[in-house]
């Protein structure tokens, strides 16, 4: 990002040193907002050819705004707990079919299986607590001391949990 930041910003200056050496100092007021403008521009451009270059399409305002409280609140919510000693394992990032994330205040270790459990922010198909057994594939430890991710796969997930995240992973 610095790289190229710093090779359009040398393009930008040699543009407006031809424009001075060709039209004069007075040229300033209106190289500046060209400058600008072109910013913009190619902010819009870059943007729009990064959505299609994957197929993705932009949020609208009220799109962007309801899936970022829906993603908070399952990250706020959403905690995975130790069914076999009811402690608090941690807090949800994401979630899939195959597996989640999690956020962890200690370590785990890396293949450990657990019998783990999670309220659900609202009941799904009218159940309020989904229970499974995971095992612990990953552990990294963060920038800030005593914080870990940690990333979990579902160990023999029944159809009924399936379809529970499936609707979980569609809600929020």
């Amino acid at each position: 990002m610095l790289a190229a930041g710093t090779i359009l910003f040398a393009f930008y200056a040699a543009l407006v040193g031809l424009a001075i050496s060709i039209w004069g100092t007075g040229i300033w007021p209106i190289a500046l907002a060209a400058t600008a403008l072109f910013g913009v521009f190619q902010y819009i451009l870059g943007k729009k050819m990064a959505l299609w270059s994957v197929g993705a399409e932009d949020l609208d305002e009220n799109d962007y705004h309801r899936i970022h409280a829906a993603v908070e609140k399952m990250s706020r919510e959403m905690v995975v707990f130790n069914r076999e000693t009811g402690g608090n394992v941690g807090r949800l990032l994401n979630i899939s079919v195959d597996g989640f994330k999690l956020f962890l205040r200690s370590p785990l270790e890396e293949r450990q299986d657990l019998a783990l459990g999670m309220v659900l922010p609202e009941p799904i198909e009218g159940i309020n607590t989904l229970s499974f057994d995971a095992r612990t594939i990953w552990c990294e430890e963060q920038e800030r001391p005593g914080e870990y991710h940690a990333g979990f796969q579902f160990m023999e997930l029944s159809e009924a949990n399936r379809s529970i995240i499936e609707a979980l992973i569609e809600r929020f």
